[in-house]
């Protein structure tokens, strides 16, 4: 019995591996026929698209060429027409546009030189200008202090004095417009 069953499964093996072959073959003939029939579905699919692209471009530059020939026919028409109304007005058109142009560039010419010179000229006078305005500045502050001898202290505990020059004195109190008390500040002449 073992050796009828040893044998019974070496058949089965062996059928096993028999279909198994089958299987691979027909799935290898099968692949190919599918390659084959999917190459020439291809083919003809490029065909197909080759001549309708084909045709399309052949339309196209038939029109092209049809547009172009009826173009330079209306182009030749009108350059004719004006020909022959301008034979005589040419030359005085080309002088009238030429001396059109001339005063155009002169005027053009005339603007960019009056705005180089116009920057020059601010650049050159504005550096000296600022200076002058800050020498005044300075002159008029050194005049401020010169005169008003009043110097504003603060304490560390926030108050505010004033110091008065020597020989200055203060009149009573009186009330400014807005409010604020004023004091009119006098100085002694130095023969009192």
């Amino acid at each position: 019995m073992t050796s009828s069953g040893s044998d019974w499964r070496s058949r089965i093996r062996r059928q096993e591996e028999t279909a198994k072959q089958q299987i691979e073959e027909v799935t290898q003939r099968e692949l190919e026929n599918f390659g084959e029939r999917l190459s020439y579905t291809v083919s003809n699919g490029l065909g197909t698209i080759e001549s309708a692209t084909a045709d399309v471009i052949v339309n196209v530059l038939k029109e092209l060429r049809r547009f172009e020939t009826a173009a330079l026919a209306q182009v030749n028409k009108n350059e004719r027409t004006i020909e022959a109304a301008s034979t005589t007005s040419t030359g005085r058109v080309y002088a009238l546009l030429l001396r059109t142009w001339a005063v155009s560039a002169r005027t053009g010419f005339a603007i960019f030189l009056g705005i180089f010179v116009a920057s020059w000229g601010l650049m050159q006078w504005l550096p000296s200008e600022v200076m002058s305005q800050f020498q005044l500045l300075r002159e008029l502050h050194l005049q401020i202090e010169e005169s008003t001898e009043v110097t504003l202290l603060t304490d560390p505990e926030g108050r505010r004095f004033l110091l008065l020059p020597v020989g200055t004195t203060v009149s009573s109190p009186f009330a400014m417009e807005d409010g604020r008390t004023g004091y009119q500040l006098f100085r002694r002449s130095s023969d009192d």
